[in-house]
Formats: structure tokens, sequence, C-alpha cells
């Protein structure tokens, strides 16, 4: 039986490369994109860019932003993680077993850099909740990049 080695990564306003090879450096094998619109403020990001620089890097790129992605009628819900949660709880066995298939470890990518306020920790303490055997790690990296045009650079993961 396959393990599934967690993590997830909010990439805020990092680039894509950075990204990647941090998680190069971290052994990431599988990134699973769980942006319900997989496109960024930077076409770097765009799910068809992104697929190309991962398979760059060597790491696998899997799309599930239609199964595991935030609805956009729960934005301005009040209780989205309470709604989020029934909904991936419904399919919960099915999106382990996915993520059992796919070579470890995976990274659960989106976009929002707080964990705690985005959907991708509901899905992780889900997945959690079913399999308390599953590790679930949120990297914080503390990249130093020389910040352009004065901006500030924020940690990626």
């Amino acid at each position: 039986m396959n393990r599934i080695q967690l993590t997830t990564i909010g990439y805020s306003s990092a680039f894509p490369n950075d990204v990647l090879a941090e998680c190069k450096v971290k052994g990431i094998k599988t990134i699973v994109d769980i942006r319900s619109i997989p496109y960024g403020r930077r076409k770097q990001w765009n799910r068809d860019e992104l697929e190309k620089t991962c398979e760059s890097f060597e790491i696998n790129y899997v799309y599930r932003g239609k199964s595991l992605g935030f609805p956009r009628e729960f934005w301005s819900v009040a209780d989205w993680r309470g709604k989020y949660c029934e909904l991936v709880e419904k399919d919960i066995e099915k999106i382990v077993a996915d993520l059992k298939s796919q070579e470890q470890p995976i990274a659960l990518l989106c976009v929002e850099k707080d964990y705690e306020e985005c959907h991708r920790s509901v899905l992780a303490k889900a997945i959690q909740k079913f399999d308390p055997e599953i590790e679930c790690v949120d990297f914080v990296c503390n990249v130093v990049k020389k910040p352009k045009n004065d901006q500030k650079m924020d940690s990626f993961f």
C-alpha cells in the first residue's frame, strides 16, 4: 500500500522557478495543482506554462482543481471551511486513492500564502482525519531574493 507523503505550498508572489527549485531540494516528485482557476497574475503560473516548468525540473504536474479546487460559490460564505470540508469528505476515499497513485512525495499547490486561510489546509486536515498516518507539512521557506524595484519578496512555502 502506497503512503502519502504530503506537503502544501502557497506560492503567493513567488516565481515558479524559485518554488520548483525549492521543491526539488525538498525532494517533491509531484505537484498537485488544486487551484480552481489555474491561472495566475504572472503568466508563468498559468497551467500550461507551469506544467512545462515542472517538466524542466523533472517534477510531475497534476491538475486537480476541478475536483479539489475551492468552488466559486463558497467565496463569500462565512463558514467556507465547513462547506468545503463537507464537499471533500464526500469523496475522501477517492481523493486519498488518487493522491496515493501519484509519485511521492507530493505537494498540494495553491496561490494563498497563509495555510490557515487557504482551502488546502481544510483538504490536508480531511486527508489526515481519514488516514491519521499521513503527515502533512506546510513548508515556510525563507529564500532570500533581491526584490526588484524595492518590492518586498514574500516567502513562498
